[in-house]
């Protein structure tokens, strides 16, 4: 008989173990729903911050090489658009 009280008592508190431990599931489920919120609105946020301008794409055809005035050795990569003008003999030739 006070094996059976023994195991009814031990029973007793593993199911109040059970229960505390199922309230503190529930509160971290809920904590996590809560985060989880919260990260989705930073995502929007930081999305919202981000430039809308897109990269602009060079076409090969617009980029030439251009020897270095100095080193005739270095060679460049410059938009045709942004070349200046070059008083240079070579100028004159077309492309």
């Amino acid at each position: 008989a006070a094996r059976l009280a023994e195991l009814g008592t031990q029973l007793c508190a593993a199911g109040q173990q059970v229960e505390g431990s199922k309230a503190a599931q529930q509160a971290s489920a809920a904590e996590v729903a809560k985060l989880n919120r919260v990260v989705g609105q930073l995502r929007t946020r930081v999305a919202e911050l981000r430039p809308r301008k897109k990269a602009v794409r060079i076409k090969p055809e617009d980029l030439v090489l251009v020897r270095s005035a100095g080193d005739k050795g270095t060679l460049q990569v410059v938009k045709k658009n942004d070349l200046r003008p070059s008083r240079s003999p070579s100028a004159t030739r077309s492309e």
